[in-house]
């Protein structure tokens, strides 16, 4: 037997052993329930488990998602890792207040969805990242992550993620004192979650806009906002968010020094939040209590609330929690009078806050290692894509040549054919092109020669008001010959096969102005303006030679159906790999028909210019042929009546 097969076998036995004693930790019923399900199954059950399970049986809920880590880790299911390392991290987050912990499982989550592109674990990993360093204080790593994860989940369009994300980036303005960019997050977010009947989103969302407009001073808009998010939150019995709107409420009554009713909202929310042990909801009410007894003279109370406050921030940790504190405590002494206990407290709270300063920067280093460690990681894994994509298509290859052996009769047989249809449409062309040398040349030399020999005739008579015009004629047919004469060359040679391009680097805008300055007077005769539209210094890598023909007879064809007092327009645009040049004019258009035999010599089509120009049918042929040369394509617009645009695309 194979040893490396039998060194898989080891390895697999001993994961499943490990798992298996693990899976001790699990209750009997549990045990029972995913004994008769196949792998997957077995995690998204777990999954569900400690997803649904994670407020009331936190511990529980940990069981169940550690132990579908170590199964979906072990059998390679990358998709279902990432989003139970997301629920875990959730947990140890929100019920846990372990922040550290959290992050590290959302950094697993963020890791592996990447590694395999799974775009929704990838969102949701940012989003919770957002979160969790709002909660640490790190506001500028909040608002990347929350940027983040709303790129990934707009990718997705996914309604429920993105309202996630307006959250976030909410509450990280909120923090920077962004009070109005915040509330304008909180609303998108809320006006999302009302497209989707996301009654729960709604009302948590109203409450975030009400602190808002708390933290603005805007008491009236505050109150307002808190009691619609409260009567929403008690109708869904929600006793975390009825809490926090009594509190918020029991701040705007403080603020306008109703401090009676105050104390009754705060004492209101710290008994909902006692019966759910929801200590951060705790702190608050604490500190609100504090600073009530401070202003009606009970500074006893007043000090075992902060007391009860402070041993709570330091119990869970939160860094916003312990300066939320320290700096109630300072105001709490300022109130009562005692100034040397609200410095010695105000003193503590910057020092806490210079210290988080030097925390967020480790944060922030950290996160650049942790992304650079991803980066190389998926490089990596990249790599051993890429060797396996080797060894699969030398494997690949080897059978091809076997099939290819087998095939090669046919093959041959096939290429026979097609040789002979090649040489078939060789002798056709050979035909059309002897058939335009015959006709094409013929007429404009019989013109020359009829014209000079009425010049020749007018200057012995002495009758020379004509002469001008004759030499006009001929210089006239002369340049259409001479053209006619180069297309055929050109095309002739391209068709032997021994034309080759020379690519050099040269300055396009350059080839395209002397090209211009030969035809301009031709454009003027008929008061056609012709325009370059392009950059001076664009450089284009291809064959000077061959781009002077086919934009010779790409201008000249402008210029040709182009009535007077028309326009020709130049342009080229570079674009990240390849550049695009266009031929546009105002003439006379194509009908849709005919545009298939311009590029086919057979069809020979050809039609006069607006001042009845003559022309082969060839330009647009050897033009086609020579940026095809170049790997490019050509491509034409065009509509009756209003104009025709050509289009080179030139690889780069």
């Amino acid at each position: 037997m194979n040893l490396k097969y039998i060194s898989h076998v080891v390895i697999i036995a001993f994961v499943l052993t490990t798992l298996s004693l693990t899976g001790q930790n699990l209750p009997q019923k549990i045990r029972s329930d995913i004994s008769v399900l196949g792998n997957k199954q077995k995690i998204e059950y777990l999954s569900k488990l400690c997803w649904n399970n994670r407020e009331k049986e936190t511990d529980s809920a940990l069981i169940y998602g550690k132990y579908a880590i170590k199964l979906a880790d072990s059998l390679a299911l990358y998709n279902q890792l990432a989003k139970v390392n997301n629920f875990i991290g959730v947990i140890y987050l929100h019920y846990i207040h372990d922040i550290h912990s959290s992050i590290s499982y959302f950094h697993n989550a963020l890791a592996t969805a990447l590694q395999v592109r799974d775009t929704l674990q990838i969102a949701y990993a940012y989003n919770n990242l957002g979160d969790a360093f709002y909660l640490t204080g790190n506001i500028q790593l909040a608002l990347e992550y929350g940027e983040n994860s709303r790129y990934y989940f707009n990718e997705l369009n996914n309604v429920q993620g993105i309202a996630y994300s307006y959250i976030n980036l909410g509450l990280a303005n909120r923090a920077d004192k962004k009070y109005d960019k915040s509330i304008e997050y909180f609303k998108e977010a809320v006006k999302l979650r009302k497209n989707i009947n996301d009654h729960v989103g709604i009302a948590s969302g109203i409450y975030e806009i009400a602190q808002s407009y708390f933290e603005k001073s805007d008491y009236k808009q505050a109150r307002l906002h808190y009691d619609e998010s409260f009567g929403l939150h008690k109708e869904l019995d929600n006793k975390m968010y009825i809490a926090l709107c009594l509190n918020g409420l029991g701040d705007i009554c403080f603020a306008e020094e109703n401090y009676e009713n105050a104390l009754k909202k705060y004492n209101k929310a710290l008994k909902c939040n006692k019966e759910g042990n929801r200590k951060t909801g705790m702190i608050q009410n604490h500190l609100g209590r504090a600073l009530v007894f401070s202003k009606i003279g009970k500074r006893n109370d007043g000090e075992a609330a902060l007391t009860m406050a402070l041993d709570l921030a330091k119990e869970i940790g939160y860094p916003s929690n312990i300066l939320e504190a320290y700096k109630t405590r300072a105001e709490f002494y300022a109130n009562v009078g005692d100034y040397k206990l609200a410095n010695k407290n105000y003193l503590k709270y910057v020092t806490i806050y210079d210290s988080l300063f030097t925390v967020e920067q480790q944060e922030t280093l950290a996160e650049m290692q942790h992304n650079f460690l991803i980066t190389q990681n998926l490089y990596e894994l990249n790599n051993d894509l890429e060797i396996k994509k080797k060894e699969t298509f030398i494997l690949v290859f080897t059978i091809i040549i076997f099939i290819t052996l087998g095939l090669a009769l046919v093959w041959k047989y096939m290429s026979n054919l097609k040789l002979n249809r090649r040489l078939k449409s060789i002798n056709d062309s050979k035909d059309k092109l002897f058939s335009i040398v015959s006709h094409d040349l013929k007429s404009p030399f019989n013109s020359i020669l009829g014209f000079s020999e009425l010049l020749v005739k007018s200057v012995k008579e002495d009758k020379l008001e004509n002469t001008g015009k004759y030499a006009n004629y001929i210089n006239l047919l002369s340049k259409q010959t001479v053209n006619l004469i180069t297309n055929l060359t050109s095309w002739s040679t391209s068709q032997r096969g021994v034309l080759k391009i020379h690519e050099e680097r040269f300055n396009l805008y350059n080839l395209v102005k002397e090209i211009y300055d030969i035809h301009i007077v031709s454009a003027q005769k008929k008061n056609i303006i012709v325009a370059i539209d392009m950059d001076k210094q664009l450089s284009i890598y291809a064959d000077k030679k061959i781009l002077r023909i086919v934009f010779t007879n790409l201008l000249t064809n402008a210029i040709k159906f182009t009535p007077p007092l028309g326009e020709v327009i130049i342009s080229a645009q570079k674009k990240i790999k390849h550049i695009e040049i266009k031929f546009k004019d105002s003439g006379v258009g194509i009908n849709e028909s005919d545009i298939s035999k311009l590029f086919d010599i057979k069809n020979n089509y050809t039609t006069p210019g607006t001042d009845d120009e003559k022309g082969t049918g060839l330009g647009l042929i050897i033009c086609k042929e020579f940026i095809e040369l170049h790997k490019g394509k050509i491509a034409l617009e065009s509509e009756v009546g209003k104009g025709t645009t050509f289009t080179i695309i030139l690889p780069q």
